[in-house]
């Protein structure tokens, strides 16, 4: 008799702790994927700035540059090939 509310006892106890374990982590978690939310929003905040400084500056986004740079040369290489093809 007295074994079993020791058992009892002793399982109660470790089920609190479980319970308290549980949430401590559940917090921790909580915790950082708020800090890791924060960082992206300001992350995200300054490529934001830097791009539209960029854009200020140059008038054009820097995926747009490389497009219109790159562009002429690609089709310039394609013709240059095409007449290898044909001669």
């Amino acid at each position: 008799m007295k074994s079993k509310e020791i058992t009892e006892f002793l399982i109660r106890q470790l089920d609190i702790i479980n319970i308290e374990m549980n949430r401590q982590n559940a917090k921790n978690q909580r915790d950082f994927i708020q800090e890791r939310y924060e960082a992206s929003i300001t992350d995200l905040t300054h490529a934001e700035d830097s791009l539209k400084q960029f854009q200020d500056v140059y008038g054009i986004s820097p995926e747009l540059q490389v497009i219109e740079v790159s562009e002429p040369e690609i089709k310039l290489e394609a013709e240059i090939e095409s007449e290898k093809i044909r001669a």
